[in-house]
C-alpha cells in the first residue's frame, strides 16, 4: 500500500472515530463501551474500550474498535492505530505474525 493512500485511509478513519467519541461524550455512551474485565485475563491497570462506529447514519455496517489508555506521560506516548481485516481475514494469525516474534507455520 503506498505511502499516500495510507494517510488518506488514517485521515479517514480517524474522522469517523472522532465523530463516534464527540456523539457519545455528551450521553454517557462511552462507559458503555468501557472494558472491565476478560474471561480468564487478570484485572489491568489502564483503560480499555471496545465497540463499533457507524460509517453513516442509519447504516448497518460499521468498524470494531478496541482503544487502549496510555499509563502515565500520554503527551510523550504515540498514538498506535493498527489496521486490519477484510473478507475471510484470519485477524488473529496476522496479530501473532506481524506484531509476535513468532512464524506460522513455524519455519525449520
Amino acid at each position: 500500500m503506498s505511502i499516500q493512500m495510507f494517510n488518506w485511509l488514517l485521515v479517514l478513519v480517524l474522522t469517523a472515530c472522532g465523530g463516534h467519541f464527540q456523539r457519545v461524550r455528551g450521553d454517557g455512551g462511552r462507559e458503555s463501551d468501557r472494558v472491565t474485565d476478560l474471561p480468564g485475563q487478570p484485572a489491568v491497570g489502564f483503560g480499555q474500550y471496545a465497540g463499533y462506529v457507524n460509517l453513516l447514519p442509519g447504516e448497518e455496517k460499521a468498524l470494531f474498535y478496541w482503544f487502549f489508555e496510555a499509563e502515565g506521560g500520554v503527551s510523550d506516548k504515540p498514538l498506535l492505530l493498527w489496521l486490519n481485516g477484510g473478507s475471510s481475514s484470519e485477524v488473529f494469525l496476522a496479530l501473532i505474525e506481524l506484531v509476535g516474534w513468532k512464524k506460522w507455520p513455524p519455519h525449520r
